[in-house]
């Protein structure tokens, strides 16, 4: 039993919220183990704590595999090669946990190919890689079949469309996305770096200023700029 020395001794594991789930389920029985054990991996997953997130995905899915579990370690693995190869530079530990992220990602998807969340986080893991371009596109589609309205995956899967240089396929889907969510600046962006590609500077001037407006897209901002100051050049030669 513990002791009124062992409770002052006592060191937390984790944070705040996982010291509360825990309490919650030992004191008062309260909650699913299968879903306490996901809820850990992610307070966990929040703080790039990758160990102690796959433990306790793991120890979900040694319980009891679902779509959620998969999922969960798929996204733990898609985090770990991004942490891996942009800022650690581990090129190994980055190929090592990219080929865990495809297991789980194509395990759970063999099981449920409809799974919204599993084909979504594939696509972005996918997404990492230039030579799998045509898988991730194929993902981030398969989402826009089951949720035509889909924010995020109208987003990635026009960006892989201007990656592959078929820009009409990439408007379609953008301006897809200008009628269904016009406060999101970065359709508009993506718009006008395409009429930048295609050299129509006036309907870019308009798309630029406008994710500026919407949303103080910097990447926006420095296009923007750099048209502005060309087609003033343009217009002023005598001050060059």
């Amino acid at each position: 039993f513990p002791t009124a020395d062992s409770t002052r001794s006592y060191q937390r594991i984790g944070n705040e919220e996982t010291e509360r789930m825990a309490k919650a389920l030992v004191d008062r029985g309260e909650g699913n183990l299968v879903q306490y054990h996901l809820d850990y991996g992610d307070e966990f997953l929040k703080l790039n704590q990758f160990p102690q997130a796959e433990a306790e995905y793991l120890a979900a899915h040694a319980i009891q595999p679902f779509p959620e579990t998969y999922n969960s370690l798929g996204r733990l693995y898609l985090h770990w090669t991004e942490i891996a190869y942009r800022d650690l530079k581990d090129f190994n530990l980055a190929t090592s946990s990219f080929e865990k992220g495809l297991f789980y990602f194509s395990e759970g998807l063999r099981r449920w190919p409809e799974n919204m969340s599993l084909n979504f986080n594939f696509g972005l893991l996918l997404f990492l890689r230039n030579d799998r371009t045509d898988e991730a596109l194929a993902k981030f589609l398969k989402v826009l079949e089951l949720k035509p309205n889909h924010k995020a995956a109208l987003q990635q899967a026009s960006e892989l469309y201007v990656r592959r240089s078929q820009l009409d396929s990439a408007k379609v889907l953008l301006q897809k996305g200008v009628e269904l969510y016009p406060e999101e600046a970065r359709f508009y962006t993506n718009l006008g770096l395409i009429y930048l590609h295609e050299n129509k500077p006036d309907q870019a001037l308009r798309m630029l200023a406008t994710a500026v407006e919407k949303g103080n897209d910097p990447k926006a901002l420095f296009l923007l700029n750099q048209l502005r100051e060309k087609r003033d050049k343009a217009q002023n030669p005598q001050e060059r």
